[in-house]
């Protein structure tokens, strides 16, 4: 999440440092008479459009990426969980009083408490 408001506010920032470029041109535009005023008018619309283009397949982008980076760490989360979730004592345990108490080397002592290793 922090890293997908960071490029967003970066997309931002470039979005307004296009908008502020456009318009000191349009300004000196303004002091040349109408018909320069209004090219230089047609073109900061312009630049203005491609800008928010821009700036939204920007944010998509990171959204996207985002969506990526969270899907990627859910799946790590769950292949962490899964691989170490046998080799959890109290998993072994709770397994172990379903299945006869011998799983994976180990078997649960009751009477003691503790998971034992099985020594074949």
């Amino acid at each position: 999440e922090d890293m997908l408001r960071k490029r967003k506010n970066e997309a931002y920032t470039r979005f307004l440092s296009a908008m502020k470029k456009e318009i000191p041109k349009l300004w000196k535009a303004r002091r040349k008479g109408f018909r320069e005023f209004l090219k230089a008018y047609l073109k900061y619309k312009k630049a203005i459009r491609e800008a928010k283009k821009k700036y939204k397949t920007e944010v998509k982008e990171a959204e996207k990426e985002a969506l990526k980076i969270k899907k990627r760490t859910k799946e790590a989360i769950t292949n962490l969980v899964r691989s170490t979730r046998e080799f959890n004592p109290l998993f072994l345990i709770l397994k172990s009083k379903y299945t006869q108490r011998k799983i994976l080397g180990y078997k649960y002592n009751p009477e003691k408490g503790k998971i034992i290793p099985r020594l074949k």
